[in-house]
């Protein structure tokens, strides 16, 4: 048994799932409770910049698709702005440009998938600028930490 500092046993660590798409995305998963879903249009209608469609599918150590993942993304904006208070910039995005959106997979496929714009350059810490990207947190059952993770442009080599 392992044991902490204070002399207590650790908690047991639980997994995420079976279910965590209900919770997190519950539209999904067929329950329709918020008026705004959380879902998979992370730009909204307004938003400036080339439009794209970030997809993928996660495969475990098997080669299988995990068919129960939730992918949760956030991004800038095309002029590299996130809407976050925190943001450089001050978070000044246009309206309904939300960067951030949550999509679980295809439970037969696993393919998941968000629709938004091209993300610009982002300030980077202690200045200059980060690659455009997207960053992408996952979860599933059997994963007891999600994953953090980027998915980068292959249009953008210079800037990668």
């Amino acid at each position: 048994m392992l044991r902490k500092r204070s002399g207590l046993p650790e908690t047991a660590s639980q997994t995420a799932g079976p279910y965590v798409h209900i919770g997190l995305a519950p539209a999904d998963a067929g329950f329709e409770i918020y008026d705004r879903e959380l879902g998979r249009d992370i730009a909204g209608p307004d938003a400036e910049g080339t439009r794209i469609r970030v997809e993928g599918v996660v495969y475990d150590g098997t080669g299988a698709p995990v068919l129960d993942v939730l992918v949760e993304a956030w991004q800038a904006n095309a002029a590299g702005v996130y809407a976050h208070p925190e943001d450089p910039s001050g978070g000044a995005v246009e309206d309904g440009f939300r960067g951030w959106g949550r999509a679980i997979a295809d439970f037969e496929t696993g393919l998941w998938r968000f629709d938004t714009i091209k993300p610009g350059p982002s300030a980077a810490p202690g200045g200059g600028l980060q690659a455009p990207h997207v960053n992408l947190w996952l979860v599933a059952r059997g994963i007891n930490i999600g994953l953090n993770t980027r998915s980068y442009f292959d249009d953008e080599a210079e800037a990668n």
